[in-house]
């Protein structure tokens, strides 16, 4: 076994523990000959056995001492300078922990954003097809052929002056910037795409055995949710067989649909978007729009469960709530009183009546007791005023005096009532005028 060799091994076996040693010796000795004469740059090893200082003159750089010795040196050397990795340890007072994970391909959720920190499935698919389109940019400008510039600069020719260059570029430069930073539109296969990773991403999330499965050629476990299902792999995602393969109008997705997890917030936010997308319909136009789409497991209920979060259809199922009644008023709480006491009066709609040849419209009086609801009714020949006093006379005449007359506000009841009151402030004021009226 060489120098060299035990050199390596030396250096495998302190690498963990990165502590080196340099070890000096008497012997005045040079670099390698051979990699002096040969001309490259000198590497500080040398080869023992060679024992020619015939080449010292020729020699560059000379080394320490210390890096060429004889076999028996060279083994001496590396005896010093290996260091056990556990006196390393307990030199240092220091001990590092390192973890490696090996992983057969990367997952698709490190280059995409957080979904849960977006609340709007059209704001996610927008910012992801924004990367997307950043990264098509990127690969774009290191594709892009550089020419050799051959034009002369500031360091090569001292005449050349870089400030008229600048004045006279100035304006074409700020032309190509206000170009260059123009914000470019994302295109519908970027969005489309953009979608396509999402969705791959939530079944990599939620199905991480059943992917492995598919793609081993192995069948699903026992308490796998997909065991009754009927899954293929089809443009790198899984996706439910159906028997409509046959129609060519139909694209991918419809004939067969990806399979999603109901419980992923990334469907969550899909769901509520075509939601939004029917306008707001019912449950079950909702799902009918989803199956178009994707297999979604256990899609209507989680449906019913996110009808809740839409503020529009909060609105429009919201019951408005019932006002406070208010009090019932004394006349209606009046016990120990005879009926029509308190009365309300009100007339409804004319019946038409033969009187001789002719046709003419009666009218109905309607009065009720306020507090035991009894009703008593008389006919009115027309809407006046005088009409109205004249049915207040029958009623009083076959029930009693009320003490309260409840009415609305018609002309002809509030004429009755200025009536009544003038013929009570005149009987009141002059009670022998009263006598005369009444002889």
């Amino acid at each position: 076994m060489t120098a060299v060799s035990l050199l390596c091994i030396a250096i495998l076996r302190v690498c963990s523990s990165i502590s080196f040693v340099v070890a000096s010796t008497e012997a005045d000795k040079t670099t390698d000959c051979i990699t002096t004469v040969v001309g490259v740059v000198d590497t500080g090893l040398c080869v023992p056995g060679h024992r020619d200082h015939s080449m010292r003159n020729t020699v560059m750089n000379p080394q320490p001492p210390s890096l060429c010795l004889d076999d028996d040196d060279c083994l001496a050397c590396l005896s010093l300078c290996l260091v056990d990795s556990h006196d390393a340890r307990s030199l240092s007072g220091e001990e590092k922990t390192h973890h490696v994970t090996d992983r057969k391909q990367p997952r698709l959720k490190e280059g995409l954003p957080d979904c849960t920190r977006y609340s709007s499935w059209n704001r996610l698919r927008y910012t992801t097809a924004r990367v997307l389109q950043f990264i098509e940019l990127c690969r774009a400008n290191t594709q892009r052929v550089n020419y050799k510039r051959t034009k002369k600069s500031a360091l090569k020719d001292p005449d050349w002056k870089r400030t008229n260059k600048k004045l006279k570029t100035r304006q074409k430069i700020r032309v190509e910037l206000e170009e260059t930073l123009e914000v470019r539109p994302v295109s519908a296969e970027l969005i489309r795409k953009a979608e396509d990773l999402f969705m791959r991403t939530v079944q990599e999330e939620s199905f991480p055995n059943e992917v492995e499965s598919i793609k081993d050629g192995k069948s699903f476990t026992r308490n796998s949710r997909l065991k009754q299902l009927s899954i293929e792999c089809a443009e790198r995602a899984l996706r439910v067989r159906s028997r409509i393969n046959a129609a060519e109008q139909l694209s991918t997705p419809s004939k067969n649909p990806m399979i999603l997890d109901r419980n992923h917030h990334t469907v969550k936010l899909w769901i509520i978007a075509m939601h939004r997308t029917r306008h707001h319909t019912g449950v079950e136009a909702t799902v009918n729009e989803c199956r178009q789409h994707y297999w979604i497991l256990r899609l209507r209920p989680v449906t019913r469960t996110l009808f809740p979060q839409c503020l529009r259809c909060r609105i429009r199922a919201a019951i408005p709530p019932h006002p406070r009644t208010g009090d019932l008023p004394a006349c209606r709480l009046a016990h120990h009183q005879r009926p029509f006491t308190y009365t309300g009066v009100d007339y409804f709609r004319p019946l038409t009546v033969t009187v001789g040849r002719s046709q003419q419209k009666r009218y109905v009086a309607v009065f009720t007791c306020l507090t035991v609801r009894t009703i008593h009714l008389e006919i009115a020949t027309s809407l006046s005023t005088d009409s109205v006093i004249m049915n207040l006379r029958r009623m009083k005449a076959r029930r009693g005096q009320p003490a309260q007359i409840w009415s609305d506000n018609g002309t002809n009841l509030r004429g009755a009532d200025n009536e009544l009151r003038q013929a009570m402030d005149r009987a009141t004021s002059s009670p022998s005028s009263l006598a005369q009226q009444a002889a």
